[in-house]
């Protein structure tokens, strides 16, 4: 079961999305959620085991915006 920071998560035309890491930028993944449990929220599709994402990615980020990883 693959699981999240429910501060990742954004909404994204009607769904929901996060920001994943690929080649040091920001890329849009929209993503299907499962359960939640407080700050905590299951992944069904979208994402792999492994995939680094975004928390907390605020108005700076958007799709190809560069990264770097903390």
């Amino acid at each position: 079961m693959l699981q999240i920071p429910t501060a990742a998560l954004l909404r994204h035309n009607g769904g929901w999305a996060v920001y994943t890491v690929e080649d040091d930028s920001a890329r849009l993944r929209p993503v299907k959620l499962g359960q939640r449990a407080g700050l905590i929220v299951q992944i069904t599709e979208g994402l792999s085991a492994g995939t680094r994402v975004i928390t907390h990615p605020g108005d700076a980020v958007s799709d190809g915006t560069p990264v770097q990883t903390r």
